[in-house]
């Protein structure tokens, strides 16, 4: 009796253990911008938990299934070869290590995704509740709330700081007319980075409840309100898709319900809602415009985000587009996008690589999972946060 006592309370202690990691991974996405021991608070809470999960394997070795690690393998080999390629740091070597740390941990079951998808609704529904209160407070009292505490920032994310204190200023330090909050996150793009998965894999369910659908609508207003162009594209994109091929009566997703009168009609609905938008609603229309027409940089949205880091990735020798050039692109000063930053520093292999897993789930998982891996790839184009070690450990657990 003591020996089943003494497991009993272990177990326990695990449970405790696993629902604390889970929590800290949701909240790792805006950890990472803040000042910490080790690089970042994220870097730091992923060191911690990492250590854990380990113990935990180690734990559990004998229950290991080695089709489970198989189908991340590929994830790991990527991060060898960041760690291998154009030479070795104890920096480089030790992100690798914890990253791949996590991709075993959760293959093997090892973290609590429940608990942490859990949280993850309830970081994007504060941050909307918090959306809401800045625009009352900007437009009724003239006041931005600041929610982001920008004296605990690393150095790194200072192009944030006037973005976060007033709301009008974009990360260029340029002051615009469009008051463009972000709750506690530290730019619009951020809050949609975080957000979408989580609409989708809301929308995207055969057991739809009321309240599933009343948190859908306010996370997509609060993306909304953030004017990122990537928000709205996001929110009108995933919500028609969601009209189109859902067949209320069963709650199942079938192309063929494209031609239920029913879908077309909400689909219109939605179409004239968000064109109303557009004529009637300043931040939209501008937030739209932003994407296809040239601002006073004479450049739109997306090719702020492109241009130039398309240019130096074009600077590239011959053998060069293979391994890549450096082992980071920090100090260049341009913004570089998930894809083009992968083959700058690592090549053609190094790309391939990083974009297998997303691609994979696009083709072989369910339909939340392919939706949710092909709008990761399509941002990749444009951000460069599907790439980095919180962002890509971030939409791993998601799509885990």
């Amino acid at each position: 009796m003591s020996e089943i006592g003494i497991a009993q309370k272990k177990n326990s202690l695990f449970t405790i253990a696993d629902h604390i990691c889970a929590v800290l991974l949701a909240l790792c996405p805006l950890l990472q911008h803040y000042i910490a021991p080790l690089y970042n608070m994220a870097i730091t809470v992923m060191i911690v938990i990492a250590a854990y999960l380990i113990l935990r394997i180690f734990l559990d070795v004998h229950n290991v299934k080695w089709g489970a690690i198989a189908f991340v393998a590929v994830m790991v080999v990527y991060w060898i070869f960041r760690v291998v390629n154009h030479g070795t740091t104890v920096a480089e070597f030790g992100q690798s290590g914890v990253f791949i740390v996590f991709v075993l941990a959760v293959a093997l079951g090892k973290i609590n995704l429940d608990t942490m998808l859990k949280a993850c609704r309830a970081v994007c529904l504060l941050a909307s509740f918090y959306l809401i209160f800045q625009y009352i407070f900007y437009y009724g009292f003239k006041i931005h709330l600041q929610m982001a505490p920008t004296d605990l920032l690393v150095k790194s994310a200072d192009q944030w700081i006037l973005v976060a204190q007033t709301g009008i200023t974009g990360v260029t330090g340029r002051v615009g007319n469009l008051y463009r909050p972000s709750a506690f996150f530290l730019e619009p793009a951020h809050v949609y980075l975080y957000m979408f998965p989580h609409l989708i894999l809301m929308l995207f369910n055969d057991k739809i409840t009321k309240k599933v659908l009343a948190m859908a609508a306010m996370i997509s207003l609060g993306m909304v309100l953030t004017t990122s162009g990537m928000g709205i594209a996001a929110v009108g994109g995933i919500w028609a898709l969601f009209l189109i091929f859902r067949d209320e009566r069963d709650g199942s997703f079938r192309l063929a319900n494209i031609l239920r009168k029913r879908n077309l009609i909400a689909l219109g609905i939605l179409v004239l809602g968000f064109a109303g938008a557009m004529v009637c609603v300043p931040f939209v229309r501008s937030a739209v415009l932003r994407i296809f027409v040239p601002g006073s940089t004479g450049t739109t949205a997306i090719g702020g985000r492109v241009n130039r880091a398309f240019d130096l990735v074009m600077t590239m020798e011959s053998w060069q587009w293979l391994y890549g050039m450096a082992d980071n692109t920090h100090g260049l000063g341009i913004h570089m996008p998930g894809i083009l930053d992968v083959l700058y520093r690592h090549g053609i292999i190094g790309t391939l690589l990083s974009y297998e897993l997303y691609v994979k789930c696009t083709c072989k998982l369910p339909l939340a999972y392919k939706l949710m891996g092909a709008v990761i790839l399509v941002t990749s184009l444009f951000s460069g946060h599907t790439h980095s070690l919180v962002g890509m450990l971030y939409f791993l657990l998601v799509l885990m």
